[in-house]
């Protein structure tokens, strides 16, 4: 065999080695865990979005079911110890917001509402209306879980700021 052989076996073998090496490190092949950690994807009102009504309601959207399928009231996890909201002045102090966590199941469509069989939208509704001018912080602990994913692992913060 002559040297550029041996090399150009070695390329392949080296190319063939990393293959494998990828596909055991969660390369091309690889299978991908079920229990992914829990996602918020989207959350109302927005970071640091400002002139919200005094009557909002909060809203946090979940990559998995947060609710049980029987009662859109029905969470384990997810309630205001969990979901909450509090004013936030920037100097510091607060206080909490009495609230209730429900979820939505309804969504509009070209001017109809529809119904979806996904629980994967949290609506934290506060009792009374919030103060106007005010700086309200969401807090989202990290144990919230969902129906198949695994707990969010971080605590998810956001604020907004009521209008005048």
């Amino acid at each position: 065999m002559n040297t550029g052989s041996v090399q150009r076996l070695f390329i392949l073998a080296l190319i063939l080695g990393l293959a494998v090496l990828a596909t055991g490190c969660g390369g091309v092949g690889a299978t991908q865990d079920e229990n992914q950690p829990l996602k918020v994807l989207d959350i109302y009102p927005q970071l640091g979005e400002t002139e919200i009504a005094i009557d909002t309601s909060i809203i946090a959207v979940f990559s998995d079911n947060v609710f049980a399928e029987q009662d859109c009231s029905d969470s384990t996890n997810l309630n205001t110890s969990t979901f909450a909201l509090r004013s936030c002045p920037v100097a510091g102090g607060g206080q909490a917001v009495n609230s209730m966590v429900t979820c939505s199941i309804f969504y509009e469509a070209d001017g109809t509402t529809v119904v979806r069989e996904e629980r994967t939208t949290a609506v934290l509704v506060p009792q009374s209306p919030l103060d106007a001018a005010t700086r309200y912080c969401i807090t989202i602990l990290e144990t919230v879980e969902g129906e198949t994913k695994d707990a969010l692992g971080v605590v998810v913060e956001s604020y907004f700021v009521t209008s005048q």
